[in-house]
Order: structure tokens, then sequence, then C-alpha cells
């Protein structure tokens, strides 16, 4: 079909040269030599249908990836936007930067309206960009489901001409700290309060910036997607084109100082937990960052705060009891059931987290699952590779062998 089109375009084209040719006669040395050029081009692709083919096959597989996305919606409205049998990525740790900023900040003059985006795919255009840069408005778009820390997946910057440049930080994430755009160097407007703390968790200090206070978006998107659809691309640009937009009708900026944190104090005030249960809580809390971060799972997956809570509350002394109370539970932590049960009963002194750390095989006393309350001896036995238990339907624990 393909060289059926390119025959009857190329039979056109020859009938156009000959009336050309019959008219000037004086300009024939170069139409001869245009005639020539199609004729050996026609040469060239002769039986190259199947070439053609090839290049459409290769071009539709580049972009799978791409149609295996799933848009969620509910009422009519995107809620999620997921992928198929995604990979977990590498990511890997980079030197975080340590700016002291004393800068005061100037006005920002108003950016122009949105004319289009640009994506960054290579180090040699990241770089020439970083050098043009003066005064940005800067989105950060992360990644935190299932995993222990997050990282940031891509950064959008919107630059006062009007455009928006699109940069893979997954791709990019070791030349980032080596750029002006987190130094003090540019000038920087950021969407929201989690994308400055995202940059800080990832990169370090970075310098000086304002951002608006606003809250998250509903829509759940991994943005672990690779590459990006036209769908993502919108996304991104609709984020910077809010933020301008705020910038551009005198929305207030503000600078927030990051503030340290107590996990512990924070649970405990909002649940309301007794003083008394400080502890018990705090060797849960120890265990489950210890779960997360070996098997990079966020914290929430391996144990949410409600589960914490419930387990303090109703004290469960027994594995069928635990089980009746948290009836889903991750399979991280049906694992370590006996190790929850040890803390809970005020057995922590035989519970050792360090011990758990270590690969060595131990012993540990576990409370008995009999309904008459009796207590009696079981031995908790730890794989020395995989550092794992497994709780056997008496609620035995008993070790895991490959």
């Amino acid at each position: 079909m393909l060289m059926d089109l390119a025959a009857e375009f190329v039979k056109q084209l020859n009938s156009a040269i000959g009336q050309l040719d019959t008219q000037n006669e004086n300009h024939a040395g170069p139409i001869e030599k245009l005639a020539d050029k199609i004729s050996k081009t026609m040469k060239r692709c002769e039986a190259s249908e199947d070439f053609i083919n090839m290049l459409i096959s290769k071009i539709e597989d580049s972009l799978k990836e791409c149609r295996d996305v799933v848009y969620v919606r509910k009422d009519g409205n995107i809620c999620a936007i997921v992928s198929r049998d995604i990979v977990k990525p590498n990511i890997n740790t980079t030197s975080k930067l340590n700016i002291e900023c004393t800068c005061l900040f100037a006005p920002f003059e108003k950016f122009e309206e949105n004319k289009g985006y640009i994506i960054i795919d290579s180090e040699e255009s990241l770089r020439k960009l970083d050098s043009m840069l003066e005064n940005v408005i800067l989105g950060v778009f992360d990644h935190d489901y299932r995993s222990f820390e997050g990282f940031s997946c891509f950064i959008g910057l919107y630059v006062p001409n009007g455009y928006i440049y699109i940069i893979d930080t997954v791709k990019f994430r070791d030349i980032i700290p080596q750029l002006r755009l987190l130094t003090c160097g540019v000038k920087k407007i950021i969407c929201s309060q989690r994308d400055v703390d995202r940059l800080v968790k990832d990169f370090g200090s970075i310098g000086c910036y304002q951002n608006f206070n606003v809250p998250d978006s509903n829509v759940y998107i991994d943005w672990r997607i690779r590459p990006l659809n036209e769908v993502l691309c919108c996304i991104i640009c609709s984020e910077l084109i809010n933020a301008v937009e705020k910038h551009n009708l005198g929305m207030a900026h503000e600078r927030h100082q990051m503030q340290p944190t107590n996990e512990m104090n924070d649970f405990m005030n909002f649940y309301g937990v007794h003083a008394s249960f400080r502890n018990v809580a705090e060797d849960l809390m120890k265990l489950r960052v210890y779960l997360a971060k070996k098997n990079d799972e966020s914290l929430q997956y391996v144990m949410t705060d409600i589960q914490l809570y419930q387990l303090i509350l109703n004290m469960p002394s027994n594995v069928d009891e635990f089980e009746f109370l948290l009836n889903r539970m991750s399979s991280i932590l049906r694992l370590h059931v006996g190790d929850v049960l040890l803390i809970l009963n005020q057995k922590s002194r035989m519970f050792s987290l360090e011990s758990l750390k270590s690969k060595n095989t131990e012993s540990c006393e576990v409370l008995s699952t009999s309904r008459g309350n009796l207590l009696e001896d079981r031995h908790c036995l730890f794989d020395s590779d995989r550092e794992e238990a497994c709780v056997d339907e008496d609620g035995t624990l008993f070790e895991i062998s490959d």
C-alpha cells in the first residue's frame, strides 16, 4: 500500500515537472537534477515497505508502556492514574546541598501566558537551560506510595517568557545538585510546602525560595510512569499555570522554616494515648520503621497509625486475638506477629530490635494462644538469612526455609 501511494505521488510529480520543463526550457538543468534525485530515491526505497513496517512496530513498542496507563474515574472525573506491572526504580543516594541563605527577596515580575511545554531529555539541554534561569515557578511531582522515603520523579519549571520545562529527576538525579537551580543563583516560587519538603529531603538546602500554601491535589498519580504521555504533561502544566495565575493576581507568598517534628508526640496527642503506653508505642514504631526500611515500603503499608492505635487500645494477648483485631494486615506485619505480641504484653525486654537485625538464630518466649488464658512456652526462630518469622495456625512461630 505504501509503495502504491509513493508510485502515484512520483507519477504526479513527474507530470508536474514535465509541464514545468516545457514551459521553462531555460531552467531545464535544475529540474533535470531534481528528477534525477527523485529517481535515485525511488530506487533506494524499492521493497522498503517491510523496513517501514519495522520502524512503525518499534515506535509502537516504545509507546506500549504509555498505553498500559490506567485511568481510574469517579463520577466522570479522574481520581487516579496508575500503570500496570510497573517496577520500582533504583534510586541512588545523592550528596546533599548545604546552603546558608541570607538573601533578601526582591519582588517577582509577572509571568507571560503559557506558550507550551518542552521535555528536557539530555544532560546538555538541562545544563543549557540551567545557565539561562533567573526567575522560575517550580513544581515537584513525586512518588511516595509503598516506598520508605519516596522520591521526586519530575520537576516542572515555568519561566517568565511563558514556557514550561519538564525535567525527569529520576534520570538526572545525580546532575540536579550540580545546577544553579537549587541555589541562591535562581529565585524560585515553589508551588506548595509539600514540594519544598520533597526538594529538601532529596537534595538538601535549596537556597532562596518563596512558596504558596495551597492544598494537595486529590488525584493520585503514579509519576513513575515512563514515557510521559499527553495527559500527564497536561497535569504538570496545569499545576504550574495555576501557580502562575495566583502569582499574577498578587496572592501572598510565604517563606516557611522547616520545623523539627516528633512523630511519637504527634501520634500520642492525635489519638489521645495515655503516657503509660508511651514505651509500647515507641517500640512498635521502631519495629515499623525497621521493617519498612528493610523492605523499602511505606510506614503506613507495613502498619497504619490506626492499626497501631488499635493494638495499643486492645492489647491482644495471642495470635487469635491479634488476627481478629486486624483481620487485614500487610504480609510484612503478618510475618512479625510474634514480635508485636512480645511488645504489647510488656515483654519488650525479651524483644530486641538489634537481635532482629542480627543474623543469629535466637529463641524467645511467646504467649500461648490457649483460650484458657494459660501461658505456655513457645520459641521464635529467625532465619539467619532472611530475618523473618512465620506464624503457624496454633500461634507457634516457626523457621522459614527457602
